[in-house]
């Protein structure tokens, strides 16, 4: 929110006092900005844009905290900036700060002059064919491997995109993460990606349930969309290299520290959700299966049982079958025949015992 804008509809220009007076009571003071702003300093580190006497360019540079800070760190940058009190302020504090319209001062630049082209909170000013215009002269004035950074608020956050964007009068319409990757990869850049900033200066969002917690997955689903909804980075940036250069910051730490994926949205508790009922449903299909193998073991059990005591009944039906062949071989023996007169005549003898004892007894 760095460039004086001029009102579309009824041409008139907000008054460069009047934007001073606003970037005091809502952007924040210089040093907190400078602190949010140190955080792109590792970038260019990396890419090494310290090696070379090309420039960096801020674009809608405003107070001048970022070209403060690129100078404290020895680096070569130049502002500019279409508001005449930025402008004489900016100069009297002893820095590089021109005059100029955005994307007519970059029409006006030789290409492959810049190491660096850095923009903070200017893009959601432009009409979306100057800002199609606006990336591809950034990609034609930076040098192979020059850096481009464009921070702008981010209409993820709800807060932002439904209120706090239009505090400022000048500001046209937010613009989507994804529409701004998308105008950077078609200006020329390979690789830009999405940084998510400035989350810090929402405060400590709401905590999650722990997962033991009863319907903590469904509670979490709702605590997950108002953290994104109200505690998503306020703000973002486009950072994207352009090819050609000798060190790439594709791929390595300080990009990827910065670009984090983006944060997951409510398909990730669903998927959490189906995930612990297909863990249930396994859960009562081993159980339902061990279940049945008790159910198996003590059928198995019982077929013992049975088998055991027809092995007992075929075992006495075999003493049985062998006593009767011994009775039928002792009956059919030389001896029992020989025998038998004997045995005849001790059962008469039994009888006429029994029959005089009868006869005596009753006289």
């Amino acid at each position: 929110m760095n460039e004086t804008r001029q009102g579309d509809d009824c041409g008139v220009s907000i008054p460069p006092g009047f934007y001073s007076d606003f970037e005091e009571r809502f952007r924040g003071t210089c040093e907190e900005i400078a602190k949010r702003q140190s955080i792109y300093l590792p970038i260019l580190e990396k890419a090494e844009i310290f090696k070379s006497d090309a420039p960096i360019l801020d674009i809608g540079c405003g107070r001048g905290e970022w070209l403060k800070l690129l100078g404290q760190r020895g680096y070569k940058a130049r502002g500019v900036d279409l508001n005449e009190k930025f402008v004489l302020e900016g100069q009297q504090k002893g820095l590089d700060i021109v005059s100029g319209e955005a994307i007519q001062y970059l029409h006006n630049q030789p290409a492959g002059y810049f190491s660096a082209v850095t923009s903070f909170h200017l893009v959601e000013h432009l009409p979306s064919a100057q800002l199609v215009e606006f990336a591809a002269e950034i990609f034609r004035v930076l040098r192979p491997g020059g850096v481009m950074i464009l921070e702008t608020p981010n209409p993820e956050n709800i807060a932002v995109g439904a209120c706090s964007f239009y505090l400022d009068p000048s500001h046209l319409a937010p613009i989507p993460p994804g529409l701004l990757q998308f105008i950077s990869a078609q200006a020329g850049f390979s690789s830009p990606c999405v940084a998510r900033v400035n989350a810090e200066t929402l405060g400590v969002p709401l905590a999650y349930l722990p997962r033991e917690a009863p319907y903590s997955l469904q509670l979490n689903a709702v605590i997950h969309l108002s953290n994104q909804a109200f505690y998503r980075s306020p703000d973002y940036s486009i950072i994207a290299q352009k090819g050609g250069g000798e060190t790439s910051i594709t791929g390595s730490a300080e990009l990827n520290h910065l670009c984090e994926p983006a944060p997951m949205d409510i398909t990730h508790f669903r998927e959490l959700e189906a995930e612990v009922k297909a863990q249930q449903a396994e859960a009562k299909t081993r159980d339902a299966e061990a279940k049945a193998q008790q159910a198996e073991a003590k059928t198995r059990e019982a077929q013992a049982k049975v088998q055991e005591a027809e092995a007992k009944t075929r075992d006495a039906e075999a003493k049985a079958q062998e006593a009767g062949a011994q009775l039928h071989a002792l009956v059919a023996s030389a001896s029992w025949r020989l025998t038998a007169p004997l045995r005849s005549i001790h059962r008469l003898i039994k009888l006429l015992f029994a029959f005089f004892n009868l006869t005596v007894g009753s006289h």
